[in-house]
Parts: C-alpha cells; sequence; structure tokens
C-alpha cells in the first residue's frame, strides 16, 4: 500500500517537472486545431499528463490513456469525461478498432519499463504505436536520458560522492541484467528507421530551480529500489548488498543537503507517419 502511494507521488512529480522543463504537454510543431482530435498516451500511470492536456484542448478531444495496469488510475470521476483509461499491455498487439485512430500517440518515459531496448521489447512498443497513429499523425515520445546521469557538486572538495557510487552501482545493475540503455539518445534515429518523417530530437538540461526536486525524485528512486532489493533478498549475502546500498542511499541523501545534486537529461522526440 505504502509502495503504491511513492510510486504515485513519484511519477506524478516527475510527470509535473518534466513538463516544467520543456515548457509544454505536446510539442508546439504539432497540430491541435482540430475540434475532433484522438489523442493516445501510452504509460500514462496516473493519467496526470492527459488531465492537463484537457485544459489546454477543446473538450471534443478524445483522450485516450492505456497501461499495463490499473494500480495508478485515479477514479473515473475526478477526470474530465473525454478522458478514458484502459488497461493494454505494450507488448502485445492493439485491438483492430484502435488502428489508425489516433492523430496523436504520446508515450511517455519508457526508460526503466523496458530496459532490454534495443531488443525485441522495445521495437514492438514502437511498432504497436506507429500501428495507431492514421497517417498524417504524429509520435511524441517523451523520455529520460538516466544513462548517461550525471552527478554534480557545489563543493568542489566534494568528488568521490555515494550519489556518484549509487549511480555506479545502478549501472553495474544494468549490465549484469544486459539492459542496454544506448538507445535513449538515439530515439530520433529509430523513428527515423521506422519511416517516420520530420524526425526531431530535443534535449532539455535542468533548469537550476529543479536542481534539488530533481534530486529529491531520483533518490526517491533510488530508495524503491533499495527497498525491493531488501524485500527480494533470500541469502545473507543479498541483505547484506542491500543494507550497505541503503546505508549508500542515507549517506547520498546527506549529501544533497550539502549542494550534491543528479542531473538527468530530458529527451523529446517526435515523428510524423506518412501520408
Amino acid at each position: 500500500m505504502f509502495l503504491g502511494v511513492v510510486m504515485r507521488l513519484q511519477l506524478d512529480q516527475q510527470q509535473w517537472m518534466f513538463n516544467y522543463q520543456t515548457g509544454y504537454l505536446l510539442h508546439p510543431s504539432i497540430p491541435t486545431s482540430s475540434t475532433s482530435l484522438c489523442i493516445a498516451d501510452i504509460g500514462t500511470g496516473t493519467g496526470l499528463w492527459l488531465a492537463k492536456l484537457a485544459r489546454e484542448l477543446p473538450p471534443s478531444t478524445q483522450l485516450d490513456g492505456f497501461d499495463i495496469s490499473a494500480a495508478q488510475f485515479p477514479p473515473m470521476e475526478s477526470l474530465p469525461s473525454n478522458i478514458t483509461l484502459q488497461i493494454q499491455n505494450a507488448l502485445e498487439p492493439v485491438a483492430p478498432s484502435l488502428v489508425g485512430k489516433y492523430d496523436v500517440v504520446h508515450v511517455g518515459i519508457f526508460c526503466l519499463n523496458y530496459g532490454k531496448s534495443r531488443s525485441t521489447a522495445l521495437f514492438m512498443v514502437l511498432l504497436s504505436n506507429l500501428e495507431t497513429i492514421e497517417p498524417g499523425g504524429y509520435l511524441q515520445w517523451d523520455e529520460l536520458d538516466i544513462g548517461n546521469n550525471k552527478v554534480v557538486s557545489s563543493d568542489p572538495s566534494m568528488i568521490d560522492t555515494f550519489a556518484g557510487k549509487l549511480l555506479g552501482q545502478l549501472a553495474a545493475v544494468t549490465r549484469k541484467r544486459n539492459w542496454d540503455l544506448s538507445w535513449i539518445p538515439r530515439l530520433n534515429v529509430l523513428l527515423a528507421e521506422h519511416d517516420l518523417s520530420s524526425v526531431n530530437l530535443y534535449k532539455y538540461k535542468l533548469h537550476n530551480e529543479l536542481v534539488k526536486p530533481w534530486t529529491n525524485n531520483a533518490l526517491m528512486v533510488l530508495e524503491e529500489m533499495s527497498d525491493n532489493m531488501m524485500r527480494l533478498a533470500n541469502t545473507d549475502e543479498d541483505r547484506e548488498k542491500a543494507l550497505a546500498s541503503r546505508e549508500m542511499l542515507d549517506k547520498a541523501y546527506e549529501e544533497s543537503l550539502r549542494g550534491v545534486s543528479i542531473n538527468t537529461e530530458i529527451l523529446v522526440a517526435m515523428g510524423q507517419k506518412p501520408i
């Protein structure tokens, strides 16, 4: 129960900061003047992105959110009437009724969902989403370049940081599980390889005022991972590693109070489906 609440908080905070940084929900080059737009949000989570978008577009716009589980969905009565939330595994073929339905498909931060990214999983996510876009429609994929996280300190003497060690530990886990994160800064290449036109990749470095809350959010994610390590530990060695990770996390939090931050580059890739 508590982990579910923490996850909701983390997701909503991350979404808010992402859009604060970019200054938009849909990229300004995507036309939204039509009163009969159909827009899909893949990996919708709490539906916050759609709820915010509903405030910017006419109520005649159809806004459909999809996620693998309804665990993060809010009560439907709390959402505008033109929003629907549905369960859909992005790795499975889309329903025939969704093929060519949407003017815009938005994919939101899949980097931690499908770590074996350059493998079949990523391409299935990409291809299934392309199927749902009508000819001439747009794909916007928001992502975090977590494979290139940076630790920054306002104190030049703090070079060997616990935050840096934690990120090193995370990198070791991704290597052990054969996760490949190199696709993230190459999203534009992947879209072009799948015949989208007008492909662009926009990169955003964190505003100064976002550095602190972004670091807190990153530590929240690492804390959840640490809790999972402890919960899944089956041997004394695994429990020792989990405890060491938790101690390192506590020290990283103390460092953050002294100006150490975790910076992540925000990416937005987009392209248009040929007519």
